[in-house]
């Protein structure tokens, strides 16, 4: 429908941006890349700031780190970023290693929306590879506490556990992590077979 709106308007923002949504759940990346450039490159202000918004989700989505940042930092620049875009731009600084600028982002999102399950788990990943353990799982915790469906923070907090396994100074210690791995690996083993047949089930 919206390839048939372009064809008799091409610069019908709007069809572009849904077109562009569309094409991400397909997976479809290079169409809606360009769908997303159009909406920057034709659109208002506000439509443009808009496909900002939405190709930096895309970015995330697709593991894009850089690029989700450099759509972050534009957005920055002309409005506060929102509790989920400090989150997602935090996450993205994680998986490049830039872990202080991470932790940054994570905490400033934490202040602004301190119920966001997420934005404690990215905090509790960041801890890990900053190799401080304990806050990672006080954060892992919270995660958890806040929502217990999010499947990622019990499989985060079960390699914690694995890493006090490795690090204990007695078995009894090593005994106990290793169970506490073992529950968390049991849980996402059946969760997620819980999550595949519950599609609104979701982060």
């Amino acid at each position: 429908d919206t390839t048939s709106i372009l064809n008799i308007d091409s610069n019908y923002v709007t069809a572009y941006a849904i077109r562009a949504l569309a094409n991400t759940e397909l997976n479809n990346k290079m169409e809606a890349l360009k769908d997303f450039d159009n909406c920057i490159r034709i659109g208002t202000e506000d439509e443009k700031f808009m496909a900002y918004e939405s190709r930096a989700t895309f970015f995330i989505k697709f593991n894009m780190w850089q690029e989700a940042i450099k759509d972050y930092d534009i957005i920055a620049q002309t409005r506060t970023l929102t509790a989920f875009e400090l989150n997602n731009r935090a996450f993205a600084y994680y998986r490049l290693g830039k872990n202080d600028i991470a932790l940054k982002d994570a905490t400033e999102s934490i202040k602004i929306n301190d119920t966001n399950a997420a934005a404690y788990d990215t905090l509790g990943c960041i801890y890990v590879a900053k190799n401080m353990y304990s806050e990672a799982l006080d954060n892992f915790n919270k995660a958890i506490d806040l929502q217990q469906n999010l499947w990622e923070s019990y499989e985060n907090r079960a390699n914690l556990y694995r890493k006090f396994v490795d690090i204990a100074s007695s078995d009894e210690e090593k005994q106990k992590y290793q169970k506490l791995y073992e529950d968390d690996i049991d849980v996402v083993r059946t969760k997620m077979v819980k999550k595949d047949d519950n599609s609104d089930d979701d982060r």
